[in-house]
């Protein structure tokens, strides 16, 4: 009884993900708004510029993401610069230590 209640949730959760994925940026920042309403603070996360961009006029995409920046990211983004400048500008590097970006 109980697997058929995680199958359906994780069935419903998979349609429902696939359509809202689309609105991504409008659910974050709907959320981020009725938090901050929630708890009264201004600025939650360090970097985030969501309020200067309400309608999602100003954001960049950024469809390159790299987990961790080490030997072969590093060697990447090299071959960015050198073949392809204007890929660095859809590139996100994540990653917990500052001093190697």
């Amino acid at each position: 009884d109980t697997l058929t209640i995680m199958i359906w949730a994780f069935v419903v959760l998979m349609v429902s993900s696939s359509y809202t994925i689309r609105s991504n940026y409008t659910i974050y920042g709907t959320m981020r708004r009725s938090l901050r309403r929630v708890i009264g603070t201004r600025s939650m996360i360090i970097g985030d510029t969501f309020d200067d961009c309400e309608d999602g006029a100003g954001h960049v995409d950024r469809n390159i993401v790299l987990l961790g920046f080490h030997k072969i990211a590093a060697m990447l983004v090299a071959h960015f610069e050198h073949h392809n400048p204007h890929l660095l500008a859809k590139l996100h590097v994540v990653d917990f230590h500052e001093h190697i970006m």
